[in-house]
């Protein structure tokens, strides 16, 4: 039994080893922007008004945001989606942002103000509020 379970596990243990090895392995570093996406130095250069979308949740957006950002998230989107559209200008580009670049709200929100809404200059803060904190 113990020959069994131990001729068991040698697969598992090299397997495990080579996966660290593997060239589709996972990739712990920080990822570089994608399609979509905007480095907030990128931003800061930009000649375009800049509507910012905080796509955090509610008490994340309420102990701290980009200054003039509007909150909009899944739990608010119906109620606040219209000051979006209040605000937002022929020209404007839309730059939704949430907390790091790990987070997938706002490639959710950017998505939903894409698909649903039809607005097409809609771009993602690559590092999101931590970047931004980071750099102000």
């Amino acid at each position: 039994m113990k020959a069994v379970l131990f001729y068991g596990l040698i697969p598992l243990v090299l397997g495990s080893i080579s996966l660290g090895f593997h060239p589709k392995a996972a990739n712990w570093t920080a990822p570089e922007p994608g399609e979509g996406e905007a480095v907030l130095l990128d931003v800061q250069a930009w000649d375009a008004s800049i509507l910012w979308v905080d796509a955090r949740s509610n008490l994340e957006y309420k102990q701290g945001h980009v200054p003039g950002a509007i909150s909009l998230n899944d739990e608010n989107f119906e109620t606040n989606l219209a000051e979006v559209l209040n605000q937002w200008q022929p020209g404007d580009r839309i730059l939704v942002y949430c907390d790091t670049q790990l987070c997938d709200a706002s490639h959710s929100m950017a998505g939903r103000l894409r698909n649903e809404v039809g607005l097409d200059d809609v771009w993602i803060l690559f590092g999101g509020w931590k970047a931004w904190k980071g750099l102000n």
